[in-house]
């Protein structure tokens, strides 16, 4: 009979083993039933009259004594419930005195000595029922027996597998179809890759493999770097699994790739035909797509057959908070710290966070690395932790990757981490030959595509059909330590711009580098860059197409014109003072009726404060004229209220006139669009309060309009409450089970409270 102390299994295991067992004993389907944390029910079976609630208890750390007390909170629960018949499970060891001692716990439960069974009676059931013991690797693979297995094994091997530390991050798995995946790959092809960006869980899946193969009595080869060590230790008839952490970095990048992926494919080979050898390989996705880009014999090899690759928004939801929950329940850290984490439901932010991985959430729960962060600084050290976990991404940036590579991402980075294929590729064009001539690089015509694959999958990603980016925000977190460290890379990007919106990334950039050495390196840049900047500036907006469509392309004149007056302010390089005013000639110039930003000509405006540059001044008066000139042919709500702003200033009678005109133009041919096209609730508001506003700086009664707008207002909510009405069953459904995915995540995490 096995003997399982239960230790290596959370709650959540438990009550899940729990349940098959149960299940397959009684001959019932037992449902989860986790709809609140105060119903008192772990386990449910309903038929006619019969009413069956099952409890699950692990207190592992608190054994009889904190179940008896926790026992004692549940009986106000049974008796709400009324159940025929009441079940406890815990992996706590029970004598008949505890047992007696349980059902005096809960007086009002029709508890029978028969239906509480403990550690000894969890064993016996698996004694009888080995398949279910089979389903639940967790259970047997962390257990002494399989332990001291697999310790044997790995000393005649002379592995470098590290046993004890694998037995110990066993417990903090949760399993994903990826485990299920490799394994069928290992035994139907014998060989299995996992690919994946850092800290996803590469190392992690193939220890569980390996530690399945040394349970079941297999050797295990740990190659170090180089293949023809599995290869000298390569028997035929014994059964052999073979592991190669990053095989492409230790094999295929360097000079010897031409006989390192010969030797490597014919091991491969060799692993194939014997049926007593497997092999795992783990790579980084880039350093792979690299490798194929360089070896023909890798690129015909069809490994991709037995790729798995792991990316970060393939875990759920549910998943997450079972990698987080795990690595809580299975740590050392202090019990302030994980009450931090649990206190106002904290947790919650870890697992919706969008730089969620798996490492960082190993780093945070490791008593060691936040020895010196006091509990009520705790949450603030995770939060930092997670919006900033740049260190996953320097390395393989700064040691794996190409410079061509380096040079993409440096665009894509420009680009707000998004960008069109197509004009990707004419922006690392240019950047690309900027580059290998500024610093020498070794360049090739196949350069951006060999770049594109070595990336994929592991910083990039599609976006659509035509686009590509990042895969993670912290790849731009990254890119934005580089360039403050390196602010070269700023200098290079800013003369190899292929529109202006990156002049704009990187000047809001310099803004918030507080070391001020991106902002000197565009200062520093301003004779070679002035010229680029200028042409780019004064490109026109309108882009037309040969089928007689039009769009307006990036950023409007205006906006533009902000931009250069930033630059000019914050460098005071003439190169870029002399660039204000044919930017400014550039808004004046554009036609009227071709969509003039009157909300950023006033910013405009304001932001050129008469005291700041004489040479400016007049620019400024002139652009004042044009927001007048614009306005009085009519505008909407909210440009007619920025252009009032103007009037702060002494204002001539010409210029309220025009605003007059303006208003009354907005009256007969803005006014009913805009008040029938709100879409929300705020719509409604802001075009009230601007209408208040435009009336009481105009001296013009905007009473009946404003009566329009609400009444208009009464029939957008009175539809919306007949649409929540046709709509609330498509949804209801989902918004359940969204609710019970939720609350069994609460209920998950509240356990870890009661084992205190």
């Amino acid at each position: 009979m096995p003997n399982y102390d239960f230790h290596q299994l959370s709650p959540l295991d438990l009550e899940r083993l729990a349940r098959d067992l149960l299940q397959q004993e009684w001959s019932v389907r037992l449902e989860s039933f986790k709809s609140g944390r105060d119903k008192g029910i772990d386990l449910r079976y309903a038929s006619g009259p019969e009413k069956l609630v099952v409890q699950v208890k692990h207190y592992l750390r608190t054994g009889i004594a904190g179940l008896i007390r926790d026992l004692k909170k549940e009986d106000v629960k049974v008796r709400k419930l009324k159940p025929s018949r009441y079940a406890v499970v815990t992996s706590v060891p029970l004598s008949q005195e505890d047992k007696n001692k349980i059902i005096a716990a809960v007086p009002s439960a029709p508890l029978e000595v028969s239906d509480i069974y403990g550690q000894e009676d969890l064993n016996n059931f698996l004694g009888r029922y080995p398949d279910i013991e089979k389903a639940h690797p967790k259970l047997w693979l962390t257990s002494q027996a399989i332990l001291e297995r697999v310790l044997n094994n790995a000393e005649v091997t002379r592995s470098e597998f590290e046993v004890q530390k694998i037995h110990q991050q066993i417990r903090r798995y949760a399993q994903t179809e990826a485990l299920r995946e490799a394994e069928k790959r290992l035994a139907d092809e014998s060989v299995v890759m996992i690919a994946g960006p850092p800290g996803i869980g590469k190392t992690t899946l193939a220890n569980m493999l390996i530690y399945e193969h040394l349970s079941q009595g297999w050797q295990a080869i740990v190659i170090d770097r180089d293949i023809n060590e599995g290869a000298k230790l390569f028997k035929k008839d014994v059964n052999q699994i073979f592991y190669f952490d990053d095989f492409v970095g230790a094999t295929l990048i360097g000079e010897g790739i031409t006989a390192n992926d010969k030797a490597l494919l014919s091991f491969i080979a060799m692993v194939r035909v014997n049926p007593s050898s497997r092999l795992i390989l783990t790579t980084r996705e880039h350093l792979y797509e690299q490798a194929k880009t360089r070896s023909e014999r890798l690129r015909h090899a069809n490994l991709d057959a037995d790729r798995i690759v792991l990316r970060l928004h393939d875990y759920t939801i549910r998943q997450r908070a079972q990698i987080l929950y795990n690595h809580i329940y299975f740590s050392d850290l202090p019990k302030e710290h994980v009450s931090a984490l649990l206190d106002h439901g904290f947790y919650r932010n870890i697992i919706h966070h969008d730089k969620f991985n798996p490492r960082v959430i190993e780093w945070m729960a490791t008593r060691q690395r936040i020895i010196n962060v006091p509990a009520e600084e705790y949450c603030n050290f995770v939060s930092q932790l997670l919006q900033d976990p740049i260190e996953i991404w320097r390395h393989a940036y700064e040691e794996e990757l190409s410079k061509h590579a380096q040079t993409l991402l440096l665009i894509l980075w420009s680009s707000e981490g998004r960008i069109a294929i197509q004009i990707l590729e004419r922006a690392f064009m240019k950047f690309h030959a900027n580059r290998v001539k500024k610093y020498g690089y070794r360049s090739s015509p196949h350069n951006f595509n060999r770049a594109l694959k070595e990336l994929s999958g592991s910083f990039i990603t599609p976006q659509g059909k035509v686009a590509v980016g990042v895969i993670d925000p912290s790849v731009l977190d990254l890119l934005s330590a580089v360039l403050s460290e390196a602010p070269d890379n700023a200098s290079d990007i800013l003369l190899s711009t292929y529109s202006f919106s990156q002049i704009a990334r990187l000047l809001n950039f310099a803004r918030q580098d507080s070391s001020g050495r991106v902002l000197q390196a565009i200062k520093d840049s301003a004779s070679e860059a002035a010229p680029l900047i200028h042409q780019l500036m004064c490109a026109p907006r309108r882009v037309d197409y040969p089928n007689g469509t039009s769009t307006w392309a990036e950023s409007s004149y205006p906006e533009r014109l902000s931009i250069i007056i930033s630059l000019a302010q914050q460098t005071c390089t003439p190169e870029y003072e002399r660039l204000v005013e044919p930017m400014v000639e550039a808004v004046l110039s554009e036609p009227l009726d071709e969509g003039s930003d009157i909300n950023g000509l006033v910013d405009v405006i304001v932001k050129i404060k008469p005291r700041d540059s004489e040479q400016h001044f007049p620019l400024r008066e002139k652009l004042r004229a044009r927001v007048f000139e614009i306005v009085k042919n009519g505008c909407c709500s909210d440009e007619l209220h920025q252009a009032t702003r103007l009037l702060e200033e002494t204002p001539a009678k010409a210029e309220i006139q025009s605003l007059k005109s303006g208003f009354e133009a907005y009256r007969a041919d803005y006014f009913y669009d805009e008040r029938t096209n709100c879409q929300t609730s705020d719509d409604f508001d802001v075009l009230i309060s601007d209408l208040n506003s435009i009336g009481k700086i105009l001296d013009i009664n905007t009473a009946c309009m404003i009566r329009d707008v609400e009444d208009e207002r009464q029939k957008f909510e009175e539809q919306q409450e007949q649409y929540a009405d046709a709509t609330y069953d498509q949804y209801k459904e989902q918004w359940r089970e969204e609710r019970h995915e939720n609350e069994s995540i609460a209920d998950m995490f509240e356990s870890l409270k009661s084992d205190n």
